[in-house]
């Protein structure tokens, strides 16, 4: 559903209780993406839709309870346009990989 809607930029789920994995793909058009304050464990985002994923600026994962590590989520996962990420607050472990990849 929020896949074909050409017309959501903005994904704001904060402060809800969602658990499981956090998905980065909603949409070909999301610019925005809050999903801050909830009780996500892992983040996904499928690196064959990464066309889908090429206008998402924003991502805010903050006060999750992510545990992943740093090189794979920097290295396999964020798409290459952000200009803003924010992860703090989870138990992300590990050394930012050595070159810094591109946001």
């Amino acid at each position: 559903a929020f896949y074909s809607n050409k017309e959501l930029v903005h994904v704001d789920l904060s402060s809800n209780e969602l658990t499981g994995m956090a998905e980065l793909l909603f949409s070909p058009h999301v610019e925005y993406l809050n999903l801050s304050h909830n009780n996500f464990d892992y983040i996904n985002a499928m690196k064959s839709f990464h066309s889908a994923l090429e206008t998402l600026e924003y991502v805010d994962l903050s006060f999750n309870n992510i545990v992943q590590d740093m090189k794979y989520i920097f290295g396999n996962i964020m798409p290459s346009g952000l200009v803003e990420v924010y992860l703090s607050d989870n138990g992300i472990f590990g050394t930012l990989p050595s070159p810094f990849p591109s946001l």
